[in-house]
């Protein structure tokens, strides 16, 4: 059997958050799915969650109504942030690739310094991850490694009718420069 767990990666992204201090973490996401969902590992580490879900514009094609919605949700959250005096979260999380580059349109158009200001990380899959100045920190799911591995599976099994070792396939915890 192949296995896939979505929290493979989360191990090393709690080790990190704590290691800088992380208190207070801003996920956001385009639905309430529960694979990227973090507050309940990030509750019971002590780190608040707070959650911003955006809904795609119907106005645009994927991705872009995606990106566009994020950049207009992470917008006004720092708008209220400013206006409310309220410090802006340690961490924000795009628990998806488009989200993140509309975030990070965001931060760019309102001067918040990335990781100066806020860290951030993005769920994302390999060689499909958004356009950014500085390496993005990830969770990465790696599609052509997964194949492979699941290939590899079914020839075995094939060829043997049993498999010496089970994959669990997920994603890997990349640190980059926008989680420093």
């Amino acid at each position: 059997n192949v296995s896939l767990d979505w929290n493979l990666a989360l191990p090393e992204f709690m080790k990190h958050c704590r290691a800088q201090g992380v208190r207070r973490v801003l996920q956001v996401s385009g639905s309430l799915r529960k694979m990227a969902d973090l507050s309940t590992v990030l509750g019971e580490a002590g780190i608040r969650c707070e959650r911003c879900v955006v809904k795609a514009s119907r106005n645009l094609p994927m991705p872009s109504g995606f990106e566009s919605a994020s950049f207009m949700a992470v917008r006004k959250f720092l708008r209220s942030c400013q206006a409310e005096g309220k410090p802006l979260p340690d961490l924000v999380f795009f628990s998806d690739d488009h989200l993140a580059a509309g975030g990070l349109w965001a931060f760019a158009d309102a001067h918040v310094d990335v990781p100066g200001t806020v860290r951030v990380v993005t769920w994302a899959n390999r060689g499909d991850e958004p356009a950014y100045a500085k390496d993005l920190t990830m969770m990465v799911m790696d599609p052509r490694a997964h194949g492979h591995a699941i290939a590899k599976s079914v020839i075995e099994w094939l060829e043997k009718g049993r498999l010496s070792v089970c994959p669990t396939l997920g994603p890997e915890y990349v640190c980059g420069q926008t989680f420093a």
